[in-house]
């Protein structure tokens, strides 16, 4: 991981926490954050976005990101995700509009604060970042998603909640492809 991008995560932690807007880590980053070896572009992070706080959010970052407001608005909308550009790194952090559902708002209650020489904030747990993997790969079979899903196994979960969801999701078939094929 450059140190370059874990700089712009923590500056993005650290932003979002003052200005009292809820976040994690997800994606790529997530699983470096479990020791999960990856080499990544983006930093992603699902965020707890609403009208009413958009202006607060604009507000600290635009001197250090590139921001557009437009995209941000788009974003809530259609209940999607958004970019910002770090200026001096031109490291791209995605923002992820959390979505309603009963899953993802189970998801974000169960994000957990990590503490380490590099990072300091809230990142999703290791059972959700494998059910965002299933889903993610569901259509591709990406073999770096199945890496990734082994990986994270390999390092301990809560098995009940994970069938649990991946049950509820639809989405149990494809996890045992990817994980015991």
């Amino acid at each position: 991981m450059e140190t370059s991008q874990l700089i712009v995560l923590q500056d993005v932690a650290d932003k979002l926490t003052s200005i009292g807007v809820d976040y994690m880590l997800t994606g790529s980053m997530a699983g470096f954050i479990y020791a999960m070896p990856r080499m990544t572009r983006d930093i992603d992070i699902v965020i707890k976005i609403f009208h009413t706080n958009k202006e607060k959010i604009i507000n600290a970052f635009k001197n250090d990101y590139g921001v557009s407001e437009e995209d941000i608005d788009f974003a809530l909308q259609h209940n999607l995700m958004f970019n910002f550009f770090h200026k001096g790194t031109k490291a791209k952090v995605d923002f992820i509009v959390q979505k309603r559902t009963e899953y993802r708002l189970n998801e974000f209650d169960r994000r957990k604060f990590f503490e380490s020489e590099t990072y300091k904030g809230y990142v999703v747990s290791k059972e959700d970042l494998i059910i965002s993997k299933v889903e993610w790969a569901k259509d591709s079979f990406s073999e770096q998603q199945k890496i990734d899903i082994k990986y994270l196994l390999q390092t301990g979960v809560d098995e009940q909640y994970l069938r649990h969801w991946l049950s509820e999701l639809n989405l149990s078939e494809i996890f045992n492809k990817l994980a015991y094929e």
